[in-house]
């Protein structure tokens, strides 16, 4: 059989064989051809029961590594169902605060509505009290101007004629002459009275219509008033069935 021999680095000498071993009958061998290395090295043998012993260990091998891996698998299983399950009771603890503090504000929020539509209420009773207040000292005041304007104008009327009178038991009495000097003056007197008394009535008349301009504003003033708050109640009582009517 050639060989060659070759040389590795650090000077050790081996041989190479350049054609394999030839076996006569093959069926009376029972092992695999032993593998041919260097004549340096031991030729290993290996049988057919060291390659089943090796393939039943490797098998087992397989086996426990598989159940190794099983386990590890269901012990993740069992942490993740652990960790669901711890998840679960978080979160139901976490609704049923929420709902807990929810129906405390529920509840709470219906006490300050209560009280907020008895003090609206309350304001607009007062608002009603009080424009029926105006409204009668309004009425009293236009009453009292009346009934003064009106006696002022009789006391003027009365202070008229009784000069009057007196102008003519003066002419009776007096001379035509001097008669006539007094009427005149008295006539002139009688004018600058009745021009005072025009001027007197024209601004009575004009504090009047200031007097009932202002009482109109002042009126109109508070029932708008009474109206946007009226209107603000009603919002208010709205929203409130809104709200019932939702829960």
């Amino acid at each position: 059989m050639p060989t060659e021999e070759q040389t590795k680095e650090g000077g050790v000498a081996f041989s190479i064989i350049l054609k394999p071993p030839v076996v006569a009958d093959v069926s009376k061998v029972d092992i695999l051809p032993a593998v041919v290395r260097s004549p340096c090295k031991t030729v290993a043998v290996v049988s057919l029961d060291q390659i089943d012993n090796k393939l039943k260990a490797a098998e087992e091998r397989r086996k426990a590594l598989e159940a190794e891996r099983l386990d590890v698998i269901t012990k993740d299983n069992e942490r993740i169902a652990l960790a669901q399950i711890r998840v679960q009771e978080m979160n139901n603890n976490f609704m049923k605060t929420t709902e807990e503090k929810l129906k405390e504000k529920m509840e709470s929020f219906s006490e300050n509505k209560e009280a907020v539509l008895q003090a609206l209420n309350n304001k607009l009773k007062i608002e009603d009290t009080k424009l029926a207040e105006a409204r009668a000292r309004a009425k009293a005041l236009q009453e009292s101007i009346e009934t003064a304007k009106i006696a002022m104008l009789d006391s003027k009327h009365n202070a008229v004629n009784a000069r009057k009178q007196q102008l003519e038991l003066d002419r009776k009495q007096s001379t035509a002459t001097e008669a006539n000097k007094l009427m005149d003056a008295q006539q002139r007197a009688m004018e600058k009275e009745l021009a005072f008394m025009k001027e007197t009535e024209q601004k009575l008349s004009q504090k009047m219509g200031e007097c009932q301009e202002n009482r109109a504003n002042i009126l109109s003033s508070m029932v708008d008033k009474l109206k946007e708050k009226c209107k603000r109640i009603e919002e208010t009582q709205k929203r409130a069935r809104e709200m019932k009517a939702e829960q």
